[in-house]
């Protein structure tokens, strides 16, 4: 499982992660992060969604 965290803007960033690390999901709601878009995926015969979580550093 992997979990990345880019800036998309001065203002934005975002976390790409799995959705079954549920307490790593648990933190990115803590901090602020909302999940804007899932997806279903096939890694090594498993199917996981892959998340995509965002949060604007003005909220």
């Amino acid at each position: 499982m992997t979990i990345s965290l880019r800036k998309l803007s001065d203002r934005v960033y975002y976390l790409t992660t799995n959705g079954d690390l549920h307490t790593a999901r648990a933190l990115y709601e803590k901090f602020g992060f909302a999940i804007v878009h899932q997806e279903k995926k096939q890694y090594s015969g498993y199917e996981l969604v892959d998340e995509t979580w965002e949060r604007s550093l003005l909220s």
